[in-house]
């Protein structure tokens, strides 16, 4: 936990976890053409629960301020996790 208090402290990240592997995850269709992939991003386990961790605090606070009503995302926020956490990440990590 001290290790995440000081990425949140510095606004900073360790260059490790900036990284990631890009590899094509397959859609549907023929196999042999490239539109039928997406790209994934896999990354490290510790930037894994980072995000976790990151993403309850976020859910638990638009929660108890009313910041999303059921009609939006809010069912299936957890399945969204990667996709909007990912997002996030990528503005905070660009910026600095």
């Amino acid at each position: 936990m001290l290790l995440f208090k000081k990425v949140l402290k510095e606004e900073t990240a360790p260059n490790d976890w900036k990284d990631a592997n890009v590899v094509p995850k397959f859609k549907t269709g023929q196999r042999s053409v490239a539109a039928n992939y997406r790209p994934v991003s896999l990354i490290s386990q510790i930037c894994k629960v980072f995000e976790a961790i990151v993403w309850d605090e976020i859910v638990e606070f638009l929660d108890k301020h009313k910041l999303i009503r059921d009609t939006q995302h809010h069912h299936n926020m957890d399945l969204e996790r990667g996709d909007h956490l990912s997002q996030i990440c990528y503005g905070f990590w660009i910026k600095y």
